[in-house]
């Protein structure tokens, strides 16, 4: 997964299909939440998913 900070108000993420995988077989059990007051704290966001999706 790759998260790539478009502008101040769009995030790219890509998925590989590994990603997408995991996505699907675990999206069930995600307890992610996160409360973005800012569009920059997306990227944050996105990066500690990211760093949840490689770590699990």
């Amino acid at each position: 997964m790759s998260v790539e900070v478009v502008s101040e108000h769009r995030t790219r993420v890509t998925l590989q299909c590994e990603d997408w995988h995991w996505l699907l077989f675990n999206l069930s059990h995600l307890e992610c939440a996160f409360t973005i007051d800012e569009p920059a704290e997306w990227s944050e966001a996105i990066e500690r998913f990211a760093a949840s999706v490689a770590g699990g």
